[in-house]
């Protein structure tokens, strides 16, 4: 196992690092990061290649990681950027996801109008991708 660091109680037990080892990812750190107002927890994992974001899923919120997968599918299909699952196992409540960065554009506000208004038009056309999935495969997913 080549964690060095793993914060918060919940995080620290050995199958999250197990787990990345066995998917190939040779991780040097992880640090949780905030933000959810779920029990799903996160880490960044530094790993050989770069980073990538750990999501954690208790027992009780399994069912969520495997919608999360199949929602990230769907969305891929048509043509939404959505971050890449690297690897998932959610009957262990383990996935590792691309690392998109950790700012929003609240976090910029140095940005110019043209950049935010390229966000903004790529919002509103994914709006209208997300309009057009088959509503028969969005009803599964609730």
């Amino acid at each position: 196992m080549s964690c060095v660091s793993v914060l918060g109680s919940m995080l620290e037990h050995p199958t999250i690092v197990t787990w990345l080892d066995r998917q190939g990812l040779n991780t040097h750190r992880l640090t949780d990061l905030e933000g959810d107002v779920s029990l799903r927890r996160y880490l960044r994992a530094e790993t050989d290649d770069g980073t990538i974001i750990l999501a954690v899923y208790p027992p009780q919120m399994r069912s969520a990681c495997d919608r999360f997968v199949e929602t990230t599918t769907l969305l891929s299909d048509v043509g939404v950027r959505v971050p890449g699952i690297i690897a998932s196992d959610c009957e262990l409540g383990l996935m590792a996801v691309e690392d998109v960065g950790g700012a929003t554009l609240y976090d910029l506000p140095e940005l110019d109008s043209n950049t935010l208004d390229e966000y903004f038009r790529q919002a509103a056309s994914n709006l209208q991708l997300i309009q057009c999935l088959p509503k028969e495969r969005v009803a599964t997913l609730n």
